[in-house]
């Protein structure tokens, strides 16, 4: 619903995986935006796909999740990375691919579980340092401990464990913790950052293209200027 109402006419397809890319190629597909992906129960979208989808033409976005990781990648390529996710994955050296990966409820479409994928977890974490509620080494800590866990239980509950069997007085790690799963999951923002960029960036595309049939129609139709002979011969 949300798609359909900042990007009119625009499809809403599952989380993608590898063959998916090379469908919307032969489907005819312009411009696509890659947000969630599989990885576990089938095999992810490949870089190589994603070049053969810029080779044809393609316009590519991504954000998010395994949008975001493919868009660091493939930047150079002309792949457009969108968001917070984005940014974080390409000035971080060592970024793993199970820092955006979450389990999914696939028939109800939905995350399980309370947790947080490591990215948004330390996206938030950062925030609330700027914002001056959590120091820098609360922050680093944290992510430290949030990061050995496996993507599949990260979660407040297994985070806890972990810091109290590994600091005796771990309770004012626990507290910052909660600070940091509270403050809600960033990964929304930078899904709606991409609906908003492709928006923008087909209205420039709509713009230039009236722009360039005006002038079109003015080559048709004169007037021309005394002394001006058009290529036509008129």
């Amino acid at each position: 619903m949300e798609v359909s109402e900042r990007l009119p006419g625009a499809e809403t397809r599952r989380p993608i995986q590898r063959g998916d890319i090379a469908q919307a190629i032969r489907d005819g597909v312009h411009v696509v935006g890659i947000i969630d992906g599989e990885f576990q129960q089938a095999r992810a979208v490949s870089p190589s796909e994603l070049m053969d989808a810029l080779r044809s033409g393609m316009r590519v976005y991504g954000s998010s999740s395994i949008g975001a990781l493919r868009a660091v990648e493939l930047e150079r390529y002309g792949m457009i990375g969108v968001g917070a996710v984005f940014a974080l994955a390409k000035e971080t050296f060592g970024f793993r691919d199970d820092f955006v990966a979450t389990t999914f409820d696939e028939e109800r479409g939905e995350e399980r579980g309370n947790g947080l994928p490591f990215v948004a977890f330390a996206l938030n974490a950062r925030r609330l340092v700027a914002r001056g509620a959590l120091s820098d080494s609360a922050a680093a800590n944290l992510c430290q401990h949030y990061a050995r866990l496996h993507f599949t239980r990260r979660n407040e509950a297994a985070l806890e464990r972990l810091l109290r069997a590994s600091a005796p007085s771990s309770q004012e790690l626990v507290e910052a913790m909660k600070q940091v799963f509270a403050a809600g999951n960033p990964l929304r923002d930078d899904g709606l950052a991409l609906l908003s960029r492709i928006d923008t960036d087909l209205r420039e595309v709509e713009a230039r293209n009236q722009r360039i049939a005006s002038l079109q129609q003015a080559d048709r139709t004169g007037p021309w200027p005394r002394g001006v002979v058009r290529a036509d011969g008129r």
